[in-house]
């Protein structure tokens, strides 16, 4: 008890403190734990701390490092303590240990690692769990006898996340099992050509699971391996042309290793944006360009969408669409009025008229689009009328929680505007969000089309929207598709991935 109180003021005191040479950092859940209990053991059962070890070593499988959550150091303090069973000191070091990584895995199953909007790890469980505080919650699961049930619910439910699991396991397989060959540099290969490198593609096509028959030792190419190579090219945003070009080499040869970190960095954003999403989501794929309305992780509605640039590269957000606007009117965001309004009316101020857009001073007094004083335009109110030729088309799809994000049918320059995902056929989207849980039919939304007024269309339950610039992608069929130019943020989140807590 002694030993365990003094650990515990120390981490109050000092926001840390070495146990068995690992640091422990959860300064609110572990005094609240121990505090609560008179700094009494938590861990008394046997089969809970075997479990708990396993959940740690099964953490791999999720892309996380068991290191993380002192896998080695409380094997050894387990057996510290089996070997000095009458030592106080080995008995608190073993639970202070066992209590730390319990938190921690909690936290990182539930919410991520990294926090998505400063990319640093969490060490800590400070926030509830489905109203349930950290403490509260790693106390209850320490005491009871389904430890590996209960952490396993924290995980993302939705498929996705077990799918990309799967791949990444796939992926580890090949890893263990050497890779993938390299192929060397040389001319440009196509269907109908003979080459000494061409042996090397099949078996390297063969290695992702892309060619599927038997792998000959020939040095022609012929149309199946094309087929297979289009396929690859194909599952990692290539020109899908079956040829061996400088840009599918490169791609062919980058090591499976990258591919692992590649999965592992998509696992982390799946629990940033997954966790308690359970059935009907709007997936926003920007590095896919599409948007995907999705039942369980199948895809319902899948449709191109044009994304403007700054939201190509924006991080992941989590939203909720709340309801949709037919024939809508709008006040236009000062940001777009900045970026598309203003250049316009300095240009061409008839041409806001043209396409109808009404201006306001603040105290709603309509103004002269060529006498207003477009210098001061925050001090402006822009109305986009309904209208066919408006920035909108004839519908919107808000965000209310991020008011500068939204998604519309208007026309083609639409995909220039900031914040703007310009849908190639918002009707077809309406008409799949129309029904329960919707408090409208299609039927309503005919009509609403019909009447070229604005109408407001509420959901009966919010839809959860999910962004994130998904590198890695895994259909229900297994297939995994790998995105290219998102390298940067990826290294930024595998680099929040590889830190430890300092020893802890």
């Amino acid at each position: 008890m002694e030993t365990i109180r003094r650990s515990i003021e120390q981490l109050r005191s000092t926001g840390e403190v070495t146990v068995a040479g690992r640091k422990l950092f959860a300064v609110t859940a572990l005094p609240a734990i121990y505090e609560a209990r008179g700094f009494e053991p938590l861990w008394r059962s046997e089969a809970n701390e075997a479990a708990l070890l396993g959940e740690i070593a099964a953490a791999s499988g999720d892309g996380l490092d068991p290191a993380d959550y002192h896998f080695d150091a409380l094997r050894a303090a387990l057996q510290r303590r089996r070997e000095l069973p009458n030592v106080a000191a080995a008995a608190a070091t073993a639970d202070l240990l066992l209590t730390d990584a319990l938190v921690r895995l909690a936290a990182h199953l539930y919410f991520g690692k990294l926090d998505a909007a400063t990319g640093r790890p969490r060490w800590d469980l400070a926030e509830t769990i489905r109203g349930e505080s950290g403490a509260t919650l790693a106390a209850r699961i320490a005491a009871g006898n389904a430890v590996a049930l209960q952490l396993g619910e924290l995980r993302p439910v939705q498929p996705l996340y077990g799918l990309l699991k799967s791949a990444l396991a796939r992926y580890r397989v090949i890893a263990l099992q050497g890779g993938w060959p390299e192929i060397p540099a040389g001319r440009t290969l196509a269907p109908g050509m003979e080459d000494a490198r061409v042996p090397l593609l099949r078996q390297r096509l063969a290695v992702s699971g892309d060619f599927p028959g038997p792998v000959l030792d020939s040095p022609g190419f012929d149309a199946d391996l094309a087929q297979a190579l289009r396929r690859y090219q194909g599952r990692h945003g290539l020109d899908a042309d079956g040829v061996l070009g400088p840009a599918t080499l490169r791609n062919l040869n980058r090591p499976v290793a990258d591919r692992i970190r590649q999965l592992r960095t998509n696992l982390e954003r799946a629990r940033w944006l997954l966790s308690e999403v359970r059935g009907r989501f709007l997936l926003l794929d920007s590095a896919g360009g599409r948007v995907v309305l999705m039942e369980n992780s199948r895809p319902v509605l899948q449709q191109e969408a044009s994304f403007a640039a700054p939201l190509r590269t924006e991080g992941e957000y989590r939203a909720h669409m709340t309801y949709i606007v037919v024939h809508p009117d709008w006040i236009l965001p000062s940001r777009f009025v900045e970026a598309q309004v203003v250049p316009l009316a300095l240009r061409e101020p008839a041409q806001l008229q043209a396409r109808g857009l009404q201006v306001f001073d603040r105290r709603g007094e309509p103004v002269d689009a060529a006498q207003a004083d477009w210098s001061r335009a925050t001090e402006l109110v822009v109305r986009q009328l309904p209208d066919a030729r408006s920035f909108l088309g004839v519908l919107r799809f808000p965000l209310p929680e991020i008011p500068h994000i939204f998604m519309h049918g208007g026309p083609a320059q639409g995909e220039a505007l900031p914040g703007a995902i310009r849908l190639a056929d918002p009707v077809a989207l309406a008409r799949a969000l129309a029904g329960p849980p919707a408090s409208w039919t299609v039927d309503d939304l005919a009509a609403a089309l019909a009447a070229e007024t604005p109408r407001t269309l509420p959901l009966e339950r919010p839809l959860p929207v999910l962004h994130a610039s998904w590198s890695a992608w895994v259909d229900v069929d297994g297939t995994v598709s790998f995105r290219q130019g998102l390298e940067e943020r990826d290294a930024r989140i595998n680099a929040g991935l590889a830190r430890s807590a300092g020893g802890g």
